[in-house]
């Protein structure tokens, strides 16, 4: 063994592939050894009273098949390969805390070895066709996957035969896909085989075919065998270097390696520090995405001499402590006096606003920071979240004996949590956030306007930053251009370009050039299609602000015929993408918009996003319940998004729609997909399709948001259709979805978007509705009822919400 397989396995980086000889020393119930390759040929091959003449296990087992049904031949599995001991091998092997571990065994030794002898870890079984999971970002769930079959379900069939691996090969299993991406990103340890299992060594012989080109990571085989000078070479090619050594020879070789074990927080440590402290609750998922901020939780990195924030990128929390952007004036003026000349009370909350570009994420960070080295400050940054913020707060308030601070990038998906927080008074925490300005105005300030204790806004820069900002460029930005001006004519300039936004001054200032040529500039630049997929397919990432993820990203380049790693296509975009522990991210949204607006074709766009769609089809339905990353979540919502697709597809109905008929099988169970497919026919007024289209996803995915969409189609079509009976059932059906809704709502405090969105179709649809028949009296009747109901009781909130007073105005001129 070496030092690289110790690095992968602390790094968490680590996958195992177990062969039919890692079973070897396991037994079976009665105690006897288990029937491995030849010895399993030569069981099968008496199970029908035939003569074994040495001949391949595959070849055996269709032999057996033509004698034999598939439930005869699970029986004999069964018996042989279920309830098995465990080897010694295998009892040390489970202690491990390996993240994925895949298996070509149909016994179950591994997972009686796992559950007899670890308690403090979980395993995950799949089998070859089950959905994709991610991987346990706390390394405390093993996923073991069987990819031939596995004796407790002989109902999912068994791989042995050449028609079975051929059968396996056209349908291209899951977990093969995944295999296969696998492969490309991690390391591997391959034990008791030599690769010739058929599916598996297919699946890597494509990958290295199409990609032209080995692995990028190091792989390693441990096998007894004293391979061939050619099979030597043939592995060498792959990156695969092999180890004459037992399976005994690995795990003396591991206890030697880590005497004291070696535990998922000891990979925590060294790879997410920050998380280390919720390890040991019951609650980890609550804190995943949630930065405790402190000095020592911020990990080293590798510094260039132009640092990437002043290229374009937003800040690390290195960059952060080690000051490199420079803190704007209206910053540290919000900062002193909300947190050092005055104390803040808990339940409070505080906003810095911006538009886009202006620094509101470094402002946030550089405050979360300071906070943190002050009197011992409790301090929580959300940086990636999922989970209700309600139970999060419960859970720190907890924890904490006094107030301490948590910091949240765009608010908008916690509105009501945070309201309900606000309202109640009860909580330790004081809150800092930061939001665009308009978005703020639009959709979040009638539910949180009242909470707020200070805020400010950070659009427009100053002097005193103007003078700030050149001192910190003369260190790590790009200085060239800005060393021949005199001080004032760089304060000018600076001030200057940065009118509209500071992200862009910022770049245009030490460019020389406009921001719209530095960006066509970077994009020429690009030498090949893997990098501009890899741009665009990030870009998509950051259009939603978030941070693409490494395994989705090589499922997409796969759809795009692209099989290079991630990390060796990001090497050679230096200021354009920045690749960095599994995640990907580019420069600002603004860049990233400009790019897709102007200098790509709506092909290319359709075939990227077809791309990223895909690869998020293979986790269980519903998706966003499936996948565990907040970050991915967004990317996959975003990219179904029928708003999203019309924007970046320019309006393209035929484009648009046949990026939803192409996932029409593939994601027909999936509710999130189906509802805005729906939402796309509507809006190109084919209602109804759009109708059918909705019903479908309200079949697959009972969801408030669905049905509320459902009940807007119905009220739709009632008023496109001649037939009024079948309008009038129509509307009653439309008329009884929304007051579900509402009544639901009202008892359980449901999260819709914003409360008063299905009040709004109700009476809105109602009214309209019964017009369109002829329905007047009917109509003036339920006008008058929906205008004093509006009038009265929670709707006044919404006093100044156009849409509410659009809607009031409407329901006046019908009802008097």
């Amino acid at each position: 063994m070496n030092n690289f397989i110790k690095q992968a396995i602390e790094n968490g980086k680590l996958i195992i592939l177990l062969g039919a000889g890692a079973s070897y020393g396991s037994k079976s119930f009665n105690n006897k050894n288990l029937p491995l390759g030849l010895e399993l040929a030569k069981e099968l091959a008496n199970q029908i009273n035939e003569d074994y003449s040495d001949e391949e296990l595959s070849e055996v087992y269709s032999a057996v098949q033509t004698v034999l049904n598939p439930q005869q031949i699970g029986k004999i599995f069964s018996e042989i390969f279920t309830n098995c001991q465990p080897s010694l091998e295998y009892k040390a092997l489970v202690q491990l805390p390996i993240p994925r571990i895949y298996s070509l065994n149909i016994d179950d030794a591994f997972e009686n070895a796992f559950r007899q002898n670890v308690r403090n870890r979980k395993l995950k079984q799949f089998s070859r066709n089950s959905r994709i999971e991610n991987i346990d970002n706390f390394y405390e769930t093993t996923q073991f996957i069987k990819l031939n079959g596995d004796a407790n379900k002989p109902e999912e069939d068994f791989i042995f035969s050449v028609e079975e691996y051929g059968k396996g090969s056209a349908s291209e299993p899951f977990w093969y896909q995944q295999l296969g991406f696998d492969f490309s990103t991690y390391n591997f340890l391959f034990i008791g085989t030599k690769l010739k299992e058929p599916l598996f060594y297919h699946q890597i012989e494509k990958y290295k075919k199409q990609a032209g080109m080995h692995s990028n990571n190091a792989s390693f085989i441990i096998s007894p065998d004293n391979l061939s000078a050619i099979t030597e070479k043939s592995l060498s090619k792959s990156n695969i270097t092999h180890f004459n050594a037992t399976f005994s020879d690995f795990i003396t070789w591991l206890n030697q390696t880590f005497p004291k074990g070696l535990s998922s927080q000891d990979i925590l440590k060294k790879n997410r520090p920050e998380l280390i402290y919720e390890l040991s609750s019951n609650k980890n998922s609550l804190f995943d995405g949630v930065f405790p901020v402190h000095p020592s939780n911020i990990k080293l990195e590798i510094q260039t001499e132009i640092k990437n924030f002043y290229k374009g990128f937003k800040p690390t929390w290195f960059d952060i402590l080690k000051e490199i952007p420079a803190i704007l004036e209206k910053t540290a003026i919000f900062f002193n006096k909300n947190f050092i000349e005055n104390t803040p009370r808990s339940g409070s909350l505080f906003m810095l606003f911006g538009i886009a570009g202006s620094g509101k994420t470094t402002s946030l960070k550089q405050i979360a920071l300071n906070l943190s080295r002050q009197n011992h400050n409790t301090v929580y940054y959300i940086e990636e979240y999922k989970n209700s913020l309600k139970d999060l707060i419960e859970e720190l308030d907890n924890r904490n004996d006094s107030e301490y601070f948590i910091f949240i990038e765009r608010p908008k998906i916690f509105t009501k949590d945070l309201e309900k927080i606000l309202k109640e008074q009860k909580t330790k925490a004081i809150f800092i956030s930061t939001e665009n300005i308009s978005i703020w105005n639009n959709k979040i300030a009638p539910y949180l306007e009242t909470f707020v204790t200070d805020h400010t806004d950070i659009s427009e820069i100053s002097e005193k930053d103007a003078d700030n900002i050149l001192e910190k460029l003369k260190l790590y930005g790009n200085w060239t251009l800005l060393e021949k001006l005199s001080p004032d004519q760089r304060k000018k300039e600076l001030l200057n370009k940065a009118r509209s936004q500071l992200l862009i001054g910022l770049l245009e200032a030490t460019s020389g050039i406009g921001y719209h040529e530095i960006i066509l500039r970077d994009f020429n630049a690009l030498n090949s299609e893997a990098e501009r997929y890899l741009l665009l397919l990030s870009g998509i990432a950051s259009t939603e602000r978030v941070e693409a993820n490494e395994v989705t990203i090589i499922r997409a380049l796969n759809y795009l015929n692209i099989y290079k790693s991630v990390s060796s296509i990001a090497g050679n975009m230096s200021g354009v993408v920045m690749y960095k522990n599994d995640k990907i991210t580019t420069r600002h949204r603004i860049y990233i918009e400009h790019i897709f607006e102007n200098y790509v074709s709506l092909d290319e766009i359709s075939y990227v996003i077809k791309a990223y769609i895909h690869a998020f089809s293979m986790y269980e339905f519903p998706i966003n319940k499936s996948i565990k990353s907040r970050s991915e979540i967004v990317i996959f919502k975003h990219l179904v998004n029928f708003k999203f697709l019309k924007k970046i597809l320019k309006n393209n109905m035929n484009k648009i729609l046949n990026i939803y008929e192409t996932f029409e099988k593939k994601l027909e169970n999936e509710g999130l997909y189906l509802l805005q497919y729906g939402l796309a026919l509507r809006s190109f007024n084919k209602h109804e399709p759009a109708l059918q289209m909705l019903n479908f996803a309200y079949s697959s995915y009972n969801s408030p948001h669905i049905l509320h969409a459902l009940a807007q189609q119905k009220f739709i079509v009632a008023q496109k259709i001649k037939n009024e009976s079948k309008s009038r059932s129509l509307i009653d059906d439309a008329v009884s979805n929304l007051q579900e809704l509402i009544r639901t709502k009202e008892i359980n405090g449901l999260n819709l978007e914003d409360d008063h969105y299905p009040i709004i179709t109700l009476a809105e649809g109602h009214v309209k509705s019964l017009k369109s028949i002829g329905d007047h009296r009917h109509s003036k009747t339920l006008a008058k009822h929906y205008l004093n109901l509006l009038m009265n009781g929670d709707y006044q909130r919404y006093n100044n919400n156009p849409r509410f007073n659009k809607l009031k105005k409407y329901l006046s001129t019908i009802a008097y």
